[in-house]
């Protein structure tokens, strides 16, 4: 990769990531995008990169969505933060202290990111109710205004890391309420414990998840 951005790590990522969704075929123009955008040193960032690759491949909205949600999850689930201009793992990044405070947000974001993955994967078309759902049950449940908006631009596929990063650790885990109630109304108990339990234990390979175990979400 030009200029070391991310190195070996950073491409498996982002290869397993977009081969989810655009199958291995589209992998390698997909990749040659991104190593032609960080050749000039210039910050980067991964929506702009899914942005502009949805652009340039003529994606629809729902792909867009599951391709963020991909590569945002096989990132994390190699220790890369996928909000950083370069990709570098997060120890390398910022100072223990730090990474320390921001654990339960990391933990909670994969998470959500994961549950919404899954979701929107779903062949049995329940996540137009889930979606719904949760926009009619996000002020039910007692979230703030600043929380319902910004868990419905994640839902949107729009970022709004910097709301959550000021969030509260309970204010996650009502977050995480309302997501596993919204799936059990549209995909059922059983399915939705599957997908939590998935969700979690993905979350538990965060090297955060030392400082903030995900089950505290639940």
């Amino acid at each position: 990769m030009a200029r070391d951005n991310g190195g070996a790590a950073l491409r498996a990522a982002l290869s397993t990531g977009l081969a989810a969704v655009l199958g291995e075929a589209r992998v390698g123009a997909a990749l040659q995008l991104w190593e032609r955008r960080n050749a000039g040193g210039k910050p980067y960032t991964m929506i702009e990169y899914v942005n502009e690759l949805t652009s340039t491949l003529a994606l629809p909205a729902r792909q867009r969505h599951e391709l963020r949600i991909a590569l945002y999850r096989a990132l994390m689930e190699r220790g890369i933060d996928p909000t950083l201009n370069t990709a570098l793992p997060q120890a390398a990044q910022r100072p223990a202290a730090q990474q320390a405070a921001n654990a339960p947000f990391r933990v909670f974001r994969c998470v959500v990111h994961d549950v919404l993955g899954s979701v929107r994967a779903d062949t049995m078309g329940g996540a137009q109710l889930f979606e719904s759902t949760l926009r009619l049950r996000a002020a039910e449940h007692g979230l703030s205004a600043g929380l319902q908006q910004a868990l419905l631009q994640w839902i949107d596929g729009a970022d709004d890391n910097g709301y959550f990063l000021r969030a509260a650790p309970a204010d996650y885990a009502a977050v995480t309420h309302l997501l596993y109630v919204a799936a059990c109304e549209a995909l059922g108990p059983v399915a939705t414990d599957r997908l939590f339990s998935r969700a979690i234990a993905r979350a538990e390979a965060l090297p955060e998840a030392a400082a903030f175990p995900p089950q505290r979400l639940l």
